[in-house]
């Protein structure tokens, strides 16, 4: 039986079960809201927001990029206590998600429809909202 991206050819039938989102690279991640949205920001899906908020290193992630400052793995992983290998994968699950970008020097950071004000608690992903520790608490 021959394969293909979206699965064994000829066998439409055979999908997967309902009510469980296809999670293959051909179903886009990333969303526009629809144009009754006052600032018709970009969205995430449930399932990209579920896959970008699954993993506790991803979830590390982020909270550091929501700082504000652009980062290169290296350094993210010295903040994380992880491998560097480990940082570099997960940030290539966030780039396809679009929810960092590498700039100059590949500092990543969140993109800019993501990024929350200085001081803010939440970034909005259209599909959910997320509520970030604070970032003053400290050991």
């Amino acid at each position: 039986m021959a394969l293909n991206r979206s699965g064994p050819v000829g066998s439409s039938e055979r999908t997967r079960p309902p009510g469980i989102p296809a999670l293959c690279r051909t179903t886009p991640f990333f969303a526009m809201s629809d144009s009754t949205s006052p600032t018709n920001k970009p969205r995430l899906s449930v399932a990209a927001a579920g896959l970008l908020l699954s993993d506790p290193t991803r979830w590390q992630i982020l909270q550091e990029l929501a700082k504000g400052q652009p980062l290169p793995v290296h350094e993210l992983a010295r903040r994380l206590g992880r491998p560097r290998e480990v940082v570099s994968k997960h940030m290539s699950v966030l780039r396809r998600l679009e929810v960092a970008e590498p700039g100059f020097g590949w500092l990543y950071a969140l993109v800019p429809a993501y990024r929350p004000a200085p001081g803010a608690t939440e970034i909005d992903f259209g599909s959910c909202t997320v509520r970030l520790e604070s970032q003053s608490s400290g050991a």
